[in-house]
């Protein structure tokens, strides 16, 4: 659209004001087009940025770790430093694993997370195999009550481009900062749902229920086979993922 303006604009340029001005305004639309074309490259460039910043805001990149963290009332919305898994070795020699999300992930990521966190101690435990009586999910439903609030105002700093003339016909992009005043804003009482979903499992290796292959699981969740991400495992798993590709 600006390159065909420029050529309409050009064209009337010869006709009421001679050769000398248009030569100025070449040199106008020759940067408009280069900025044209420096735009273009910039998007390519920022479209590869933005799916690298997709992989690595995966649901497994955000959210499969051990749970440290859980939000304290009132919350609302979802953060990756909440949740996550959780297990205990049980009298049998297996483990009771759970995995929950605060909003997110959702219900069947935690089964699926849960699974994976299975397969994960059955390797560290030296096995390739696992039994279970399948996975458990729930979702609980909480209400968090906000208080009115006032958010004050504040300095803040925004890119800024201006276009300047070098003396020689040529106009030159400047970036600069412009300072802006955000004026202060108030937030009104409100109430925010939140979900908790939690999926449990109980392991063993004595062949009470259905039996999983580990090293299948992992190979998959350590591919992204689900489409949630590349899962990082325990490197002590990895190692014997390793392994068995070996043998």
């Amino acid at each position: 659209m600006c390159h065909l303006d420029g050529e309409i604009l050009a064209d009337d340029l010869i006709i009421w004001i001679g050769a000398e001005a248009f030569e100025t305004f070449s040199r106008v639309a020759s940067y408009v087009r280069n900025l044209d074309m420096n735009l273009k490259s910039l998007a390519v460039v920022t479209f590869g940025g933005m799916l690298l910043f997709l992989v690595s805001c995966s649901p497994a990149q955000r959210f499969y770790q051990a749970q440290t963290k859980v939000p304290q009332k009132p919350w609302q919305g979802t953060s990756g430093k909440w949740g996550g898994y959780s297990d205990k070795k049980l009298p049998n020699g297996g483990h009771s694993v759970r995995f929950m999300g605060y909003n997110e992930p959702d219900q069947s990521s935690c089964a699926y997370f849960v699974t994976v966190r299975a397969a994960e101690l059955s390797v560290l435990d030296g096995k390739t195999h696992f039994f279970s009586s399948g996975v458990t999910t729930n979702i609980a439903i909480e209400e968090s009550n906000f208080p009115m609030r006032v958010i004050p105002g504040y300095w803040d700093e925004v890119p800024f481009v201006e276009y300047i003339s070098d003396g020689k016909g040529n106009v030159i992009p400047v970036n600069t900062y412009r300072s802006i005043w955000v004026p202060p804003s108030r937030i009104p009482p409100h109430t925010a749902i939140n979900k908790i979903n939690t999926a449990s499992s109980s392991i063993n290796y004595n062949g009470t229920g259905k039996k999983y292959d580990s090293v299948s699981i992992l190979q998959g969740a350590h591919t992204n086979q689900q489409k949630l991400g590349r899962v990082s495992l325990d490197p002590k798993a990895v190692e014997f993922l390793k392994a068995v590709r070996s043998d």
